[in-house]
């Protein structure tokens, strides 16, 4: 069995049929002894389009168990829908350690080595499954791949189940973002404090070896010196590493001309202490090698600015990694917590605690490389 079915809303005429799949399956299916449900988010309006079907499903079999794997991202996944879908005997577990944003839109119903997958670009929301132009797919699966075992098994373990002190973090923290949005009038990301980062040697480990190896290199701010290993995304360098935290609000469209205190500014850029004073920054982002040359200027307010075109407001909270090259160009990283929480939060650790009430944390790091 297998077909496509887009789903598509237009003046005219209307298809929806990752919904129609999905309750296709739901009615018709006799086999499957597990479903799985696998959301990027999930709203109460969502859940109870599909709730009574998945609810005559698994009474169709006495050892029928649904489980759900729900992402938090962005914070579009609503409290209630996850109370809802456990008090209906889901097993609900929510998504906490993993890198990236967590995305998936699949029902598996799963029949021993066989089943059925129904994917597609459609949330378990009221919009994606019956608003937005969408598509989907089913697969009969002959023989369940190893691929498809191995990316199930690793979102269970980056998932817990769902409990009610997770749920009131959750729930609490999703509402105090919103209202905190609301009153800064500019897009950010919600990242949930209890999702942490998939990648290894980011917590007590990196700091005790971020102990071990800060001997020979000084720091400004009088903070303690970060590792080599929490900005060796960079690559060798051979000059200082450079940490700014960039700020809710910025100078620019969209956020992507950003302030840098004069210290740094002079210290790691070469930037000149007169007013208007300018100097030539050649930049290349490690993600993409793209490469270009502009222009640094201090300004009035005692800071100098840099335009990084990759920078979006919704990219908040964030950071960017500076370092300078043997050949003088300065690569740099951004680093947004919504992508790899763990390493922001230590990195924006090592910058220490602002100098005054909102003001900008960054850091200096000098390795004995870089001295000539």
């Amino acid at each position: 069995m297998g077909s496509a079915r887009p789903t598509l809303q237009s003046a005219a005429w209307a298809m929806t049929g990752f919904f129609d799949a999905a309750r296709d399956l739901l009615r018709e299916d006799r086999a499957a002894t597990e479903l799985r449900l696998y959301f990027y988010a999930v709203t109460g309006a969502g859940w109870t389009e599909i709730s009574r079907d998945v609810a005559a499903w698994k009474r169709n079999g006495s050892r029928r168990v649904v489980t759900a794997y729900v992402g938090t991202d962005h914070g579009l996944t609503e409290p209630t829908a996850l109370d809802r879908m456990s008090r209906a005997g889901i097993r609900v577990r929510m998504l906490r350690r993993y890198n990236g944003v967590y995305h998936p839109k699949v029902l598996w119903f799963v029949e021993g080595t066989h089943g059925h997958l129904l994917v597609g670009s459609n949330n378990l929301t009221l919009d994606g499954l019956k608003n937005n132009i969408e598509f989907a797919t089913i697969t009969r699966l002959a023989a369940t791949d190893g691929n498809l075992i191995g990316w199930h098994d690793a979102i269970h373990e980056a998932s817990d189940p769902l409990s009610a002190t997770l749920l009131a973090s959750y729930g609490g923290e999703r509402e105090a973002f919103g209202r905190a949005r609301a009153k800064a009038k500019v897009a950010a990301t919600f990242t949930w404090s209890k999702r942490s980062s998939s990648r290894s040697g980011t917590g007590a480990s990196s700091q005790r070896r971020a102990r071990s190896t800060s001997k020979g290199r000084a720091t400004t701010q009088g903070v303690a010196p970060t590792s080599r290993a929490a900005v060796g995304d960079l690559g060798a360098a051979r000059g200082a590493d450079l940490i700014v935290e960039i700020m809710p609000l910025e100078t620019g469209t969209g956020g992507s001309q950003i302030q840098i205190p004069m210290e740094p500014a002079r210290a790691f850029f070469g930037l000149g202490g007169r007013p208007r004073a300018r100097t030539k920054v050649t930049l290349r982002n490690t993600a993409t090698g793209e490469q270009r040359k502009l222009t640094m200027t201090r300004f009035g307010n005692s800071t100098a600015r840099l335009v990084v075109k990759e920078l979006d407001y919704r990219d908040r909270p964030c950071l960017i990694l500076f370092r300078r090259t043997a050949g003088g160009v300065v690569k740099f990283e951004i680093v947004r917590k919504s992508i790899d929480p763990d390493r922001y939060r230590d990195l924006l650790r090592r910058c220490g605690t602002p100098t005054r009430k909102g003001s900008r944390r960054w850091v200096l790091i000098a390795g004995s490389s870089s001295r000539p």
